[in-house]
Parts: C-alpha cells; sequence; structure tokens
C-alpha cells in the first residue's frame, strides 16, 4: 500500500496461494462421500461428475479471483468462493450420510 500497488491484486495473489494449497483437502473430503455413493454408479459416472466438479471448482476460483482483483468483491471473499463451495458441499454429504 505504501508505494502505491494496487492493493487488491497483491491480496488476491496472497489468498490465492493459500486457497489453492487447502484445495486437494477439500477435494478429498468431498470425493470420499460421492465414491461412497456412486461405487455402484460405475466409473463413467464417476468420472463425468468428477469433471464437472473440477470445472465448477475452476470457474468459482478464477471469476471470483477476477472479482476480487477488479474490487467488485472483497479479495478474502472472492478468492475463497470455490473453496466454501466445496466445504459447503462436502459437508452436506457428510451430514446426509450420517442420517441414515
Amino acid at each position: 500500500k505504501s508505494k502505491h500497488l494496487p492493493y487488491p491484486i497483491l491480496a488476491c495473489q496472497m489468498h490465492l496461494r493459500w486457497a489453492l494449497a487447502i484445495s486437494p483437502f477439500l477435494f478429498a473430503f468431498l470425493g470420499i462421500p460421492l465414491a461412497i455413493r456412486l461405487h455402484r454408479g460405475g466409473r463413467s459416472i464417476g468420472f463425468g461428475l468428477s469433471l464437472v466438479i473440477m470445472v465448477m471448482y475452476y470457474v468459482l476460483v478464477m471469476g471470483g479471483t477476477a472479482a476480487g482483483q477488479r474490487g467488485l468483491w472483497p479479495p478474502w471473499f472472492a478468492v475463497w468462493l470455490g473453496n466454501g463451495v466445496l466445504l459447503a458441499s462436502a459437508s452436506g454429504l457428510y451430514w446426509k450420510f450420517t442420517q441414515k
């Protein structure tokens, strides 16, 4: 800030490094209940669903980063949006399986 550099861009890059480092754990957290549920569905359904989830995550992270760098959203919210969606969906699936 003191060098008058664009602060939202630097803040987004800092948050993006942490968000991308934590994302493999969230993908594993989401993949475990999906693997249990899709065990009977076959490999093609699991592969297709994993592609859809990865594309959705990519769109959320890259779109959020662009919105954060432009100053439309706070940088921390914009970058962590994809991880929040992954965590919410994984938590929902775990909750659904433990209620039976």
